[in-house]
């Protein structure tokens, strides 16, 4: 019995040792650079649907794990750089909708993109393609709660004019509309900022009415 317990405790020594000369093998190219802590966010979705009112039966968000993994894969190869983004208005807003975008395959990003080409009843957007915009958003997370940040994203998506149809067609057909959103915690590089990254995905498709 005492020779069983004693190999036992030898075993879980020797996967000890294991797991640590494991986790010291880990590559990194600048040692002193911390890697940022990404944590994904689940509830995104139900969470945006339940602040809609306006446009509650014109647009459903649903989970997209390809966005999901788009958000993870930029911001882990681009961390937030210190403290010097400003929240909502980061220059890096840009850059990242344009890079996560070509990730998922979509065309527009940006907020003008989405709200110009996608959302925007205007003349000459009276096609029948299905079109993708993409936007993302960055918050402090000492100013706004993810329960806040939310809800801001809800009432942006609220207020949108989502025409069922450009006047110009009159084809009898309709848009119908989908959306994903994509929340995650990212911790800065260098700093003691902590960061909401929001990234919008907004469907828009041509169907019969």
């Amino acid at each position: 019995m005492k020779l069983k317990k004693i190999a036992s405790l030898a075993l879980a020594g020797i996967m000890a040792v294991r797991m640590l000369t494991a986790c010291g093998d880990t590559s990194n190219d600048n040692p002193n650079e911390e890697v940022p802590e990404v944590t994904p966010v689940s509830n995104a979705n139900a969470a945006i649907n339940n602040v809609l009112d306006e446009n509650a039966d014109v647009i459903e968000f649903i989970n997209n794990d390809n966005l999901d993994a788009a958000l993870a894969t930029y911001y882990a190869s681009h961390p937030i750089k210190g403290d010097s983004w400003t929240s909502k208005k980061s220059a890096e807003n840009t850059s990242a909708a344009q890079n996560i975008a070509s990730l998922l395959g979509v065309k527009y990003y940006g907020v003008s993109d989405l709200e110009a080409r996608i959302v925007a009843n205007n003349a000459g957007n009276n096609d029948t393609t299905k079109r993708d915009g993409l936007v993302v958003y960055e918050f402090n997370t000492k100013a706004y709660t993810e329960d806040g940040v939310l809800k801001y994203i809800g009432s942006l998506v609220d207020d949108w004019d989502l025409a069922e149809d450009s006047t110009d067609t009159n084809d009898d057909k309709v848009y119908s509309w989908t959306g994903s959103a994509s929340v995650m915690e990212l911790s800065s590089d260098s700093g003691d900022e902590n960061i909401w990254v929001v990234a919008i995905l907004i469907t828009r498709d041509y169907v019969n009415a």
